[in-house]
């Protein structure tokens, strides 16, 4: 099936396809296939565990680029490091895992653009992501399906990603998406606040890994700007001074 053709060059190089432990060869291939469908190149594989990946080229007709290109890490933080935004994709729903968006309304908050890469994150086709993994993703989004078949093969859903991403893109860019702080910022702000906090005894001890993962949750849903980012490490860091010096007072 033919479709209308238009300069896909925009958004190639900035929304990335991540799937993580992938473990049938033939979504693999038609997951690519998908990408080049809508113009994405890059495609990364988180710990593949494919049985007979060489079977993956079959499923890739037109896309057997993307497969040669893709990239491989042994972890989801260093597929998204430098991603401003990363959506973790699960219809298992849970009080950790935060409220669920539709790939259209995770775009309407995220807008993929050149020097802000945007991730897609897709976990293994018999379990999906881990509540650890998708706790480092900005949101979780989820693709409305009937109760009677809710689950999706993985390539229909990086397909349905990849279509939702191609029409944010086709349309209103007057307004262009402030400079959002990539997973790395976001990640080196975090760490050095939670520790801040730890040490003015912010947290209940009993209660400080749920406290710790709702500041988390609470801040991933604000979209910080790279700026933001380094302010609340800078508040972080004030934070810190201040513990030592109450330490300190005789």
């Amino acid at each position: 099936m033919s479709g209308m053709g238009y300069d896909l060059a925009m958004i190639s190089s900035s929304v990335h396809i991540v799937l993580v432990r992938p473990e049938e060869a033939g979504n693999v291939g038609a997951a690519a296939r998908a990408m080049a469908n809508f113009g994405l190149t890059h495609l990364t594989l988180v710990e593949p565990r494919m049985r007979r990946a060489e079977e993956r080229f079959k499923w890739a007709r037109g896309a057997e680029d993307i497969l040669e290109g893709a990239r491989y890490t042994d972890s989801l933080a260093e597929a998204i490091h430098d991603c401003t935004a990363a959506w973790a994709t699960s219809r298992r729903s849970g009080k950790l895992r935060g409220p669920f968006l539709t790939p259209a309304e995770a775009l309407q908050r995220v807008v993929p653009e050149p020097n802000s890469p945007v991730a897609w994150v897709f976990g293994p086709e018999s379990t999906g992501l881990e509540t650890e993994e998708i706790s480092l993703c900005t949101g979780v989004v989820t693709i409305p399906t009937s109760s009677k078949q809710p689950s999706l093969n993985l390539a229909q859903a990086v397909a349905i990603c990849t279509y939702e991403t191609r029409k944010a893109d086709l349309g209103d860019s007057e307004n262009p998406p402030k400079r959002l702080a990539s997973s790395a910022e976001f990640e080196g702000m975090f760490d050095h606040l939670e520790q801040s906090l730890k040490l003015i005894g912010f947290f209940k001890p009993s209660t400080q890994e749920a406290q710790a993962k709702a500041l988390r949750r609470i801040l991933h849903r604000s979209h910080l700007t790279s700026k933001e980012a380094r302010y609340l490490r800078g508040f972080g860091r004030r934070l810190s001074r201040l513990a030592g010096l109450l330490e300190r007072k005789p």
